[in-house]
C-alpha cells in the first residue's frame, strides 16, 4: 500500500457489499464495542469528525504541493541571481 492513495470509493463500496444485510442494531453494537460509540448521534459526530480531520489533512497536501512549487521556483530564480556571483577558491 505505501506509495499509493487509498481508495475510499472502493472501500466504501465493498462495506456496502458485506454489509448490506446487517441490522443497523448490530451495526450499532459493533460500534459501542469496537469504538465506543454508544448511538447515531455518536456514530454520525465521529463521522463528521474523521471528515473534517481528512478535509485539513487534503487541503495541507495541497498547499504543500503549491507551497513546493513556489520554493523551488524561488529556488530557481535565486540560482540565477548567483550567476553573477564569482567565487574565489
Amino acid at each position: 500500500m505505501l506509495g499509493q492513495e487509498f481508495d475510499w470509493d472502493k472501500h466504501n463500496s465493498q462495506f456496502r457489499k458485506d454489509y448490506v444485510n446487517t441490522p443497523l442494531k448490530e451495526l450499532v453494537n459493533y460500534a459501542r464495542k469496537l469504538y465506543g460509540l454508544n448511538n447515531l448521534d455518536e456514530i454520525r459526530d465521529r463521522r463528521a469528525s474523521h471528515k473534517a480531520a481528512r478535509s485539513r489533512r487534503i487541503d495541507g497536501l495541497n498547499g504543500l504541493s503549491s507551497n513546493s512549487d513556489d520554493l523551488i521556483n524561488d529556488d530557481f530564480e535565486q540560482d540565477e541571481d548567483d550567476e553573477d556571483v564569482e567565487i574565489d577558491d
